[in-house]
């Protein structure tokens, strides 16, 4: 491949729209070098008023302020080993049709800020050891990105719009934070990596799958206000300190309940997910945790599979959830946190609905859930009380010969607690008032007996509920 030098270039800049076109065309495999002191304001200017410039490598020192903004290359953008740059470097809305290679020699340098357009291709970017500060903006990039982070780098910030994959490594790296960025559908979010790593993921939005792969990696993650549209996996992963989810979304699109995999990882202390939402319960088997930390904050929507019925009876929940929601279970126990510990069996219960149950016990363990929350929730009972003793009333006055409310609400009272003295002189009484004839509707006995049934089993899953609740 041959080099273009400025000279040709600015040569060619004289000539017609068309030849200029041709011109380029002709010179499409080789590169334009631009130096220094190609860069001064009057050969930027020269640049921008081009249709566009051939494949262009930046060679040597560029200091702070360059400005290579608002330029359009008909090919790939270089800057490698025989590029330095010192301070904040300027492509913004600059375009390349191809790729963007970006591996200068920066070691006798602290801080790189770059700032870039478009990227029609694929990005490359790598950082040298040296680096400990660098800020990335790139608008938009309609293949792939790859970008290595070196060892020891204390912050490195990359905001990218990524129509492909996005596949960052890093070894030791102290502080990544990849911010207001945007995966692609049908593409991966990869971090690899060995030693120790602290990333921040905020504010981003993945419609992919996003993996962290384990070499050895021990990671301190905090995310915050991001999206998940599809699967998310740690394979292995040890966790230092606590790791946070806040305010992110795991729902997935609608009618795709996501996977997230916390498999056999390790966690030093906690994980804490307030704010965060799942379509179905993280995947935690085969994990280990300090015993003194739980998982906080979580909020399972969980999103089962529908059977063509729209009745909550008939949903039916991927089989894996019942395991997966034992071990938060035992998790929560394990560091006695009773409170999670009740959610998660009632989230146990809910998923057996289906799997482990035969039609009858789906109807109970249905039952059970509305009727009193799994025995956890005392304002159902005590609501469903309430329904029975209105209903039956209702009932009684429109049969009764001499409709009377209050003879009726007493009749009713007095069925709901029939285990109580004096509840059948009460009865008599109000039978007495709302019929003419001791010789009352032999159906009256009969929802009598209904109410008084129904009326024990809502007293005990009342009393069950409190008794739940104060052993919390």
């Amino acid at each position: 491949m041959a080099n273009i030098q400025f000279a040709d270039l600015i040569r060619a800049s004289g000539l017609s729209p068309q030849d200029y076109i041709s011109w380029c065309e002709k010179n499409s495999g080789n590169n334009l070098v631009l130096m220094p002191e190609h860069c001064n304001e009057g050969a930027i200017k020269i640049l921008r008023s081009l249709p566009f410039i051939p494949s262009t490598k930046l060679v040597g020192r560029f200091v702070h302020g360059t400005d290579f903004s608002k330029i359009k290359v008909n090919g790939d953008l270089v800057l490698e080993k025989d590029c330095i740059l010192i301070g904040n470097i300027d492509f913004s809305e600059t375009e390349t049709i191809r790729n963007f290679v970006f591996s200068p020699n920066n070691q006798d340098q602290k801080k790189i800020n770059v700032s870039i357009g478009k990227i029609g291709g694929d990005l490359f970017l790598t950082l040298e050891n040296g680096v400990q500060k660098a800020l990335f903006e790139i608008w938009k990039v309609d293949g792939s990105a790859i970008i290595k982070i070196p060892k020891q780098s204390a912050d490195t910030i990359i905001t990218v719009d990524c129509a492909g994959d996005l596949d960052v490594s890093g070894n030791d790296t102290r502080g990544l934070g990849i911010c207001d960025t945007k995966v692609g559908q049908d593409s991966h979010l990869r971090f690899s990596g060995t030693g120790k790593s602290k990333i921040s993921i905020v504010n981003c939005e993945f419609l992919g799958v996003t993996k962290f792969e384990n070499n050895g990696l021990e990671l301190q993650l905090e995310c915050a206000s991001s999206k998940f549209k599809d699967d998310v996996a740690f394979s292995r992963t040890k966790f230092a300190r606590t790791t946070k989810f806040v305010d992110c979304n795991f729902l997935g699109e609608a009618g795709n309940a996501i996977d997230v995999s916390f498999r056999h990882c390790v966690f030093s202390e906690g994980a804490e997910f307030y704010g965060s939402k799942f379509s179905r319960p993280p995947d935690f088997r085969g994990a280990a945790f300090n015993p003194s930390y739980t998982v906080e904050g979580l909020n399972i929507a969980l999103r089962p599979f529908h059977t063509g019925a729209m009745f909550p009876l008939f949903y039916v929940y991927p089989r894996d959830t019942i395991e997966r929601v034992r071990k938060l279970k035992e998790i929560a126990k394990s560091a006695n946190d009773h409170e999670q510990e009740i959610n998660f069996f009632a989230m146990e219960l809910r998923a057996k609905r289906g799997n482990e149950t035969d039609l009858f016990g789906a109807v109970a363990n249905f039952l059970y859930e509305v009727s009193s929350g799994y025995g956890y929730c005392a304002s159902r009972p005590f609501y469903w009380l309430l329904f029975l003793f209105v209903l039956f009333a209702f009932v009684f006055n429109r049969i009764a010969d001499r409709p009377d409310v209050w003879g009726s609400m007493r009749l009713s009272l007095s069925n709901i607690f029939t285990f109580l003295p004096y509840t059948r002189e009460i009865r008599s009484v109000a039978l007495n008032e709302m019929f003419s004839s001791s010789e009352y509707p032999e159906i009256i006995h009969w929802l009598s007996v209904l109410e008084s049934l129904l009326g024990v089993v809502l007293i005990f899953l009342f009393g069950l509920t409190l008794r739940n609740r104060f052993r919390m």
